[in-house]
């Protein structure tokens, strides 16, 4: 089973400055695509469970056998770096995979190279027309450059040194990640039940944005509300996202806080 590298989280707002790249994490799923001797395996996720994404499985036929490429899969026509992935899976929506890394090419282990020579072998291949495509990066991390990617519906940025090694399947300081929250404030106006370890239990918080009147989900998991749904019923609360969908919908919501602050007196 091949794991990926994985990220520290950027501590402080300073970004890094001589010997970095800036990558944009896009929002979508990790995968890993294995060019094998007789065709491609797609390893989805950080746990590299397997999974299939027929076109961009097709497209990395072109690939020389023995090649593995890290990257992200968004979907298509579900918004600019979606990440509704699981959907697009279900309905066999179009899919793109866009790589940012190479782990072994034509049989040979490339993961002790240094990235900047890691990018040269990448862009080398056929990875730049959809649905096999390649991740643009900053050869200086950049304040505004970050915020534009934001606003073009990115998660945030990825700075990796020039200089760094790929380590798989560990959680490396030599990358960190950038990702931009936001805050939005609801009104919990119900409860869905858990599934798997949640059976049974309150899964999830319904929610309805103040603001615009979107409704939502966030998970209820650790908040202690079973047995206790009428008090949470109709309180305001606060969450965390990492952007607005099109729609309206908060991207990849989280529980933050109750607000009292906000709430009407009895």
């Amino acid at each position: 089973m091949i794991k990926p590298q994985l990220c520290h989280t950027l501590k402080g707002s300073e970004l890094p400055g001589a010997g970095w790249i800036m990558e944009p994490k896009l929002d979508g799923w990790r995968w890993l695509l294995v060019r094998t001797t007789d065709g491609v395996e797609s390893y989805g996720g950080r746990n590299g469970a397997r999974h299939n994404a027929p076109g961009v499985e097709q497209a990395a036929m072109t690939l020389p056998p023995g090649t593995i490429l890290d990257g992200e899969i968004i979907a298509d026509g579900a918004g600019a770096h979606s990440g509704d992935v699981s959907t697009a899976l279900a309905r066999r929506w179009p899919l793109t995979f866009v790589a940012f890394d190479i782990l072994e090419l034509a049989g040979e282990d490339v993961t002790s190279r240094p990235w900047h020579e890691r990018r040269a072998l990448l862009e080398a291949l056929p990875v730049h027309a959809a649905p096999l495509t390649l991740n643009p990066y900053s050869p200086v991390p950049d304040r505004a450059l970050y915020e534009r990617w934001i606003e073009l519906g990115c998660e945030g940025a990825v700075l990796k040194r020039r200089d760094s090694i790929y380590r798989k399947g560990a959680r490396s300081r030599d990358w960190l990640k950038l990702k931009h929250t936001a805050t939005a404030d609801a009104i919990i106006t119900g409860f869905a039940k858990g599934s798997g370890k949640l059976a049974g239990k309150v899964g999830a918080l319904r929610l309805q944005l103040l603001d615009s009147g979107v409704t939502t989900t966030c998970s209820a998991m650790g908040l202690g509300i079973d047995g206790n749904e009428q008090a949470w019923l109709g309180r305001t609360c606060e969450i965390k996202h990492y952007g607005i969908f099109a729609g309206g919908r908060p991207r990849h919501p989280i529980f933050n806080r109750l607000r009292p602050d906000l709430e009407q007196a009895a």
